[in-house]
């Protein structure tokens, strides 16, 4: 499976298609937090197992870490669907008319496209584990599954790094024209940026890619 995935995000990068990649980068890493999760939980169920109490230490710790990275990754989850329900409102009221239009809520909208979480995973007891020996886990499934953490962590985070340049790109070209509060009714403020094409582009684009990346993430259906 992991490799199914890992397959999809290549094509799709060499089509150009950087959102859907993301959007697949994101499924692997939840896939694998889950698998391991799962057959940690499997380990617990076979009470007939007789495990060492090192493997018993190993097992135990990264249940509590591994379920932290899960939180993690559902807090994401959560504050990226936030960030395109915003836009999809500020959407919803193209074409602006600045004569019309309701600025405050404009603004609060706009703040809240503002932001891009990061995946920080807790990490220290499958780190003991590369430093030591994987052999130690008994379970041949969970084995592989803490052996692919490193590979499909990096894979991950080389993508969310692409995610938070594209995020930069957004911030920048609103920083030209609104200050970062988004005070749309500071007297300096010129609106006349809301009506252009460039900045329904910008508003479109960020949309679409947090739509790609809040419908794949398979943590909303556990």
């Amino acid at each position: 499976m992991i490799k199914f995935f890992r397959k999809i995000r290549e094509n799709l990068l060499s089509e150009g298609k950087t959102g859907k990649y993301f959007k697949y980068a994101i499924g692997e890493i939840v896939l694998v937090v889950i698998g391991i999760l799962i057959a940690i939980q499997i380990n617990d169920w076979n009470e007939n197992r007789k495990i060492n109490k090192e493997e018993t230490r190993f097992l135990t710790q990264l249940k509590e870490e591994f379920t932290i990275n899960k939180e993690k990754l559902t807090k994401i989850n959560d504050n990226n669907t936030k960030i395109l329900e915003a836009l999809q409102k500020v959407l919803d009221e193209m074409p602006i008319d600045v004569k019309t239009v309701d600025l405050d809520t404009l603004s609060k909208n706009l703040y809240e496209t503002y932001y891009f979480d990061t995946f920080d995973p807790i990490e220290s007891t499958i780190t003991e584990l590369e430093n030591n020996s994987f052999k130690i886990i008994s379970n041949k499934k969970l084995r592989s599954l803490l052996q692919s953490w490193k590979t499909v962590k990096e894979d991950f985070k080389d993508d969310e790094n692409f995610a938070i340049e594209y995020a930069k790109d957004y911030n920048k070209y609103m920083q030209k024209h609104v200050s970062i509060d988004f005070g749309l009714k500071k007297p300096n403020t010129d609106l006349s940026f809301l009506t252009s094409i460039e900045f329904e582009n910008w508003v479109r684009l960020r949309h679409i890619y947090y739509l790609d990346i809040v419908e794949s993430n398979d943590l909303k259906r556990l």
